[in-house]
């Protein structure tokens, strides 16, 4: 397991703080978080809600609860505080942390502990219990603090962790560096993946378009960056094929489509600098990865997911004869015990068994390649998180009671309000930003004179999508 830090070598490197500049052995961690992990451990398994930012004190919490046998629910700290509030209601956690302090702030009840320099809120065990193999809640949606959470075992973790090791053939000698929030399944990966291998990793608040980004990326040797679409976009636009970084290998991408465009060029720019460049594909409900396109054959398979990762096996069901496409099934042990909407769910055992309908539509090629073509469901993916449209559509409805659509693309999402008022639908761009943390380039609001229908009363989202986003 990544978490037994007492098997690694002590002396190599786990973390390189860029806050502080300062390199962390896996010896020195384990020492931090040892005391932790006496102080947790004392009361039991018990739901922990970690609040995390992209700073050293966050990575060690949420391992040090990993060591200590709690299910810890990682949260963005950027997650407006009223949804956070909503989720401490609904889940009742006993242990609290937050990386911006005073974590009593979000109950009224229980005393606040602190170990080891951390504060900790607790509260006694009223809630319902926790399944004893249940490691790791995630939401799906990113900042939209969406109830619905991610179930994730022991198991689900080490075993996903194992396999993307195993097809990016890391090794101790390599350092990655990200800017992805801890919340989200691709950063947390990383973390995960590199303490495995005996690697180490940089998490930096600053942004790719930053100097320091940069700056810390040299002077710490980072061998590999990954990232979602708009970091490739954003890295083209930062001239990255005449950027000297002598220590990088490797760029991987997941947490939404790449464009056919974009894949091609970075395919190019990698052979340019002799780096190794990943295309991959996976959904928080497998822990992270579910497929990825090996680097020999990515320039034949421009615009594929490409095969299953090491242990896991892709499927498709319901295959349509005349064009051959079907959802995409996928078989592992990485897939999760199932959903969560509420705190009496936590206790319940694993209901998939393994098997994981991902809501994608694809086809399969000669060679056995994927290629996404659609999908069942109505969510897209703003900087690599997921958005689940109606939810979010049901929430701005309700705020500013009015008639609200929400359509959408992977690098876009559009609210049209049914009014002749641009007040009320910048209003809605503005809620959207506030809430969720969204860039603002990445939403979009009009207004609309009525939403169309069919004869039964359902919204025409298809018509909706052609005549606004294509």
């Amino acid at each position: 397991m990544f978490w037994m830090l007492e098997k690694q070598p002590k002396e190599n490197i786990a973390y390189c703080d860029a806050d502080s500049g300062h390199d962390i052995t896996y010896a020195a961690l384990r020492a931090l978080s040892d005391p932790l992990v006496a102080g947790l451990k004392s009361a039991g398994k018990k739901l922990a809600f970690v609040i995390a930012d992209n700073s050293f004190s966050s990575v060690l919490v949420y391992l040090s609860m990993l060591r200590s046998g709690q299910a810890v629910c990682m949260l963005d700290a950027k997650m407006d505080r009223s949804l956070l509030k909503n989720l401490v209601t609904r889940y009742s956690p006993e242990i609290i942390w937050d990386s911006q302090g005073s974590p009593e702030k979000y109950v009224s009840t229980g005393s606040v502990e602190t170990y080891a320099g951390e504060q900790f809120l607790i509260q006694d065990a009223t809630a319902a219990p926790v399944h004893q193999d249940l490691g790791l809640l995630l939401s799906t949606s990113g900042s939209t603090g969406s109830p619905k959470l991610v179930r994730l075992s022991y198991d689900n973790l080490h075993s996903n962790t194992q396999s993307i090791v195993e097809y990016l053939a890391l090794q101790a000698t390599d350092r990655g560096i990200t800017t992805l929030p801890l919340s989200y399944s691709f950063g947390l990966s990383l973390i995960h993946t590199h303490l495995l291998a005996a690697a180490s990793m940089v998490t930096t608040r600053e942004s790719i378009i930053s100097r320091s980004f940069w700056d810390t990326v040299k002077a710490k040797g980072c061998t590999s960056i990954s990232g979602v679409p708009w970091t490739y976009e954003t890295l083209l636009k930062l001239r990255f094929g005449s950027m000297d970084l002598p220590a990088l290998k490797t760029l991987t991408q997941a947490g939404g489509a790449l464009s056919a465009r974009l894949q091609a060029q970075f395919h190019q720019i990698a052979r340019d600098k002799s780096l190794e460049f990943f295309i991959m594909y996976g959904q928080t409900e497998a822990t992270a990865r579910i497929a990825y396109v090996p680097e020999a054959q990515l320039a034949d398979k421009i615009g594929s997911i490409g095969v299953s990762i090491p242990g896991g096996k892709l499927t498709l069901t319901d295959v349509n004869p005349d064009t051959g496409h079907g959802e995409l099934r996928y078989q592992g042990e990485n897939v999760m015990m199932g959903y969560a909407s509420s705190r009496e769910d936590l206790s319940k055992e694993d209901e998939l068994r393994g098997i994981l309908y991902t809501g994608d539509i694809a086809r399969q090629d000669n060679d056995g390649f994927f290629y996404i073509v659609g999908r069942k469901k109505r969510f897209i993916k703003i900087f690599g998180l997921r958005v689940n449209l109606d939810e979010l559509q049901e929430t701005l409805s309700s705020r500013l009671d009015s008639g609200i659509v929400c359509v959408g693309r992977d690098d876009l999402l559009l609210i049209l309000v049914e009014s002749n008022s641009r007040e009320t639908a910048d209003e809605a761009k503005k809620l959207v930003i506030d809430l969720y943390a969204f860039h603002h380039s990445a939403v979009r609001a009009d207004t609309i004179d009525s939403i169309p229908r069919n004869a039964a009363g359902k919204i025409q989202y298809a018509d909706l999508t052609a005549r606004f986003l294509q």
